[in-house]
């Protein structure tokens, strides 16, 4: 018994020596299993990451057609590496059983059949059996002596070879190719899919809210609205809120209005202090915005300087309301002070021209050109760039300057004149400044003609003068009307010299000729009825008494006669004597001796005859007067003309010709058959003696004639060869006459 018990003993130990150097190698060889799982779960776990990452690449570039694309993507992915990785970690870490690591043994060695299965399997029935048979131990001795000693002549490296692991890798080498590239152009590429990767929930669609408000940090003017708006994007809630935090007062919290989709509103209607708020709604929240409160500037004081124009001389005057009341052309001088520091300031002239003033701090300058009335303001502007509203409108006023104003003071109603007469005007002119030109305006058959009276500097006042106007050098004929008056021109420079006028007065040229032969046959009505006396008185028809009641009517009709005789008239001083006479003689009619009374009546009828002669001579004169007007009148009409001659004036200049030749024939037939009705002394007068009118009528035949020529010149010509003639006659009638 001791013997065999020790023999079992002996071979028990070496039963287990062979095992363990069996577990030992397969232990080995589930060692270089695990690491070869473990590589294999890294490197494919490596290809499925690199995948992932490239993959994202197409996922970033379609999400915006597929929002949900990322965040799907990203957990399918992550999934997928986590239940890679876990695989890995379950094949490495779980249980290897020394029949599984035996089985590979024996499929990558097929000479070894079923031997190490066999093996494990006997030894673990022979340790668990209590009453082992010798025999039995024996042979299972014997298997796993014959087994360890198959293994032993095999290198674990055999099982398992781990060179299979980096064929495997060459399927990685192109994803790092493309991993390489990609992050060549985009070098946010891994650490963005990274970062998505392990938080897929960052790639969800935002639903965050985005503010915008208007204003922001701004400055108003106090009193000004302000409109606080709020525009929403992303996630939109339903409400938004206003926090306030007046400069003085407690916060306020105020709900907003909904204007629309994603638009919210509050109105302040009258901003009159700072401020400061926020805007929020859900979980956004704006910052907080300061809004200042300053109040706009104005106009405070201001001053204006009026510099009346030169020619006014008057000094200037300064104002301090800001309205102007000026002259036309005067310059304004502006200063005014606003109500605090402006940048800019500018005067705006009837709410449309505009000059820019100068500014020095709170003081506003300019100059101002007064043209026209209207309106003037003036708009300041600060550093913020806020301006007065409502600007005050200062008036402006033009004071007129006057017209200068002349005056005829005498004579003052229109007269009737022979066209010979000096007539004395009388007149006065005055202005509020200054006058420069004093002067009398005539017209004559439609022609404007004017002579000046004065030329003046600088003066405001003229007269009363006398201007003595000779009435010959007009040409006047009769029925001519001379419309008169005085014009006065002042010496506005600005807005030009205006003229005054006086009233206007006519003068009305009578007809001389019938005038005369009205005179002449009064005056020979009367030398008739002495004559007629004086025939009676000789031949003895009436008794003293009846000549008394003839002489008184004869009387009458020379007092008639001095009435309607003008007092310039010289004739008047014979009417007189014989009117002295007839009243000496109605006196002492009675008394007077026969003799004498008969040559009373023969000094009378004498004198009468020689004023009816007189009176004829007269009427003569004024026939050749109004010849030399007209001629006159002729000549200036040729002067006046420009250019050809047009029928129409052709045909007034054959008409003036006309009227001459029959005044002349008309001279020449009173000097051929009024000779005994004429003054011996004129008649026989040596200045009459040498008078031809032949050369008056060659002298109009010329002119005629030139003018059907068209000739304008000899016709000009011609008439002042006829003025000359009718001016000798006029001296010589004229001192025959004296």
């Amino acid at each position: 018994v001791i013997i065999w018990r020790g023999r079992h003993v002996v071979d028990k130990a070496v039963f287990h020596r062979y095992y363990r150097s069996l577990e030992r190698f397969l232990k080995d060889v589930a060692m270089r299993v695990r690491l070869l799982i473990a590589l294999e779960s890294i490197l494919r776990l490596a290809f499925l990451f690199l995948a992932v990452l490239l993959g994202s690449l197409v996922v970033e570039a379609t999400k915006a057609w597929v929002p949900y694309l990322p965040f799907i993507y990203y957990i399918l992915a992550l999934i997928c590496l986590a239940l890679a990785l876990f695989q890995g970690l379950w094949r490495v870490f779980s249980g290897l059983s020394m029949q599984k690591i035996a089985r590979r043994l024996e499929e990558a060695f097929p000479r070894l059949r079923d031997d190490v299965t066999n093996a494990l399997l006997l030894f673990r029935q022979s340790v668990n059996r209590s009453d082992p048979d010798r025999h039995s131990n024996g042979l299972v001795n014997a298997h796993l002596r014959k087994t360890a000693g198959e293994i032993a002549e095999i290198h674990p490296k055999q099982v398992v070879n781990f060179k299979k692991t980096w064929s495997q890798g060459k399927f990685i080498l192109p994803l790092l190719i493309a991993f390489v590239v990609a992050f060549a152009f985009d070098s946010h590429f891994p650490g963005r899919s990274v970062a998505h990767l392990f938080q897929p929930f960052s790639t969800l669609p935002e639903r965050e809210t985005y503010i915008a408000v208007e204003p922001t940090p701004t400055v108003v003017l106090r009193g000004t609205p302000v409109a606080i708006n709020v525009s929403v994007s992303g996630y939109i809630p339903d409400r938004f809120s206003l926090k306030l935090w007046p400069e003085t007062g407690d916060e306020e919290t105020i709900d907003m209005t909904l204007e629309g989709e994603g638009r919210f509103t509050y109105r302040i209607a009258s901003a009159q202090t700072p401020f400061r708020y926020q805007v929020f709604g859900g979980r956004a929240a704006s910052p907080i915005f300061n809004v200042g409160v300053v109040e706009a500037p104005d106009i405070g004081d201001i001053k204006t300087t009026l510099i009346p124009p030169s020619y006014t001389h008057l000094p200037k005057t300064v104002q301090e309301d800001g309205h102007i009341e000026a002259l036309k052309g005067t310059v304004v001088a502006l200063d005014a002070r606003a109500t605090k520091d402006v940048k800019t300031g500018k005067l705006i002239l009837n709410q449309k021209d505009q000059t820019v003033l100068e500014v020095d701090g709170d003081h506003v300058k300019g100059n101002l050109l007064v043209f026209h009335p209207g309106t003037y303001s003036l708009i300041v502007r600060d550093e913020l760039g806020f301006e007065n509203k409502n600007p005050v409108q200062y008036r402006i006023q033009l004071i007129p300057d006057k017209y200068p104003m002349g005056e005829i003071i005498s004579p003052t109603q229109s007269l009737e004149l022979a066209g010979s007469e000096v007539l004395p005007l009388t007149y006065v002119a005055k202005d509020d400044f200054g006058l420069t030109t004093v002067r009398l305006i005539y017209r004559i058959a439609g022609k404007e003609r004017s002579v000046t009276l004065k030329s003046l500097k600088e003066t405001q006042s003229v007269g009363p003068e006398v201007y003595k106007w000779d009435l010959t050098s007009l040409a006047l004929t009769p029925g001519d009307n001379v419309s008169y008056r005085l014009e006065v021109w002042d010496n506005d420079s600005i807005s030009g010299p205006k003229a005054g006028y006086s009233q206007t007065y006519t003068i009305l040229i009578r007809d001389e000729k019938q005038r005369a032969a009205r005179e002449t046959e009064r005056a020979q009505e009367i030398s008739d009825a002495l004559l007629d006396l004086l025939a009676d008185r000789l031949e003895d028809i009436k008794d003293r008494h009846a000549l008394s009641e003839d002489v008184n009517r004869v009387m009458e009709k020379v007092d008639d006669y001095y009435e309607r005789m003008g007092p310039e008239r010289p004739e008047r001083f014979d009417l007189e004597s014989l009117k002295r006479n007839l009243t000496s003689l109605q006196r002492r009619i009675d008394d007077l001796p026969e003799e004498t009374l008969t040559q009373e009546m023969e000094r009378l009828a004498l004198l009468a005859e020689d004023i009816a002669k007189k009176t004829r001579m007269r009427e003569v004169e004024a026939l050749a007067r109004e010849i030399r007007s007209r001629q006159r009148r002729l000549i200036d009409t040729l002067r006046e003309q420009e250019g050809d001659l047009s029928p129409e004036t052709r045909q007034a200049l054959m008409k003036e010709l006309e009227n001459l030749k029959d005044l002349i024939s008309q001279v020449m037939e009173a000097f051929s058959k009024m000779a005994n009705q004429l003054p011996d002394e004129f008649i026989n007068n040596p200045e009459l003696s040498n008078l031809d009118f032949k050369d008056l009528f060659n002298n109009l035949e010329e002119i005629q004639k030139k003018l059907m020529e068209g000739d304008l010149a000899g016709a000009l010509a011609a008439a002042q060869n006829l003025l000359q003639s009718l001016s000798e006659m006029m001296s010589a009638m004229a001192n025959a006459g004296a």
